[in-house]
């Protein structure tokens, strides 16, 4: 998954991800992020059971200005649907 976002303002945001394993409880997963092809973040995951699963990962601070934000799974059967920044 890629995306690219405008930061309006430079100041401190959450990172909210969901995303969805079919995988049991029992099951790892894991998946990068990266900021601008910059490693930003590995998410470490038991499965869902194929349910989604939002979750608030961690604050970082961005200056104003475009962003390119990329998945990479790790280990199979991790499915990251979106990535949102919030104020």
């Amino acid at each position: 998954m890629s995306q690219k976002i405008y930061v309006n303002q430079s100041g401190v945001y959450n990172v909210v991800v969901k995303f969805i394993s079919p995988q049991s409880n029992l099951a790892q997963a894991a998946a990068n992020l990266y900021f601008n092809d910059e490693l930003f973040f590995t998410l470490q995951t038991s499965g869902t059971e194929g349910r989604p699963n939002t979750q608030k990962i961690c604050r970082v601070e961005l200056k104003q200005g475009y962003y390119e934000i990329k998945t990479e799974v790790v280990k199979p059967k991790l499915e990251m649907e979106w990535v949102e920044i919030r104020k």
